[in-house]
């Protein structure tokens, strides 16, 4: 076991619960530090704000429509109208432009920081769903 890189996670002894604590608290220690750092919060509420906004436009297109009659007659679609759905573009565009500033946002975490780039997304994970509890009392993953 090389000794003089124990930054990297997979070099460090799990053989005892401090180990695996330590990681942890390092992680939550570095959220509360990016959710603190003025510099992202705007960042931070726009892609809760963006994520949110998707999250409720999946939830809309998700309900059951109100019960209808019985159909009778049936026309013809046209494969176009099949395969093009508008309002999907407007949900799709929301998480575009999510996934735009959440890259921005990790490259220069990953700059500020110096971590590796799959902690910086852990970390911004963690500060987007913290943030989003915040502003909606609901989490990232809330669906």
């Amino acid at each position: 076991m090389e000794k003089d890189n124990s930054t990297m996670w997979w070099y460090r002894d799990f053989s005892t619960s401090e180990t695996a604590q330590n990681i942890l608290d390092t992680h939550h220690l570095l959220v509360e530090e990016i959710y603190a750092n003025a510099s992202f919060r705007s960042e931070f509420m726009t892609i809760a704000k963006l994520w949110h906004t998707h999250d409720l436009f999946v939830q809309a297109s998700h309900q059951d429509p109100p019960p209808t009659e019985q159909q009778t007659h049936f026309p013809f679609v046209r494969y176009d109208q099949i395969g093009y759905d508008p309002s999907w573009t407007t949900a799709n565009q929301h998480m575009q432009a999510c996934a735009l500033l959440r890259s921005s946002v990790e490259k220069a975490l990953h700059k500020q920081y110096g971590l590796d780039i799959d902690e910086i997304r852990r970390l911004t994970l963690d500060v987007i769903s913290r943030h989003m509890q915040e502003m909606y009392s609901s989490g990232l993953y809330d669906f």
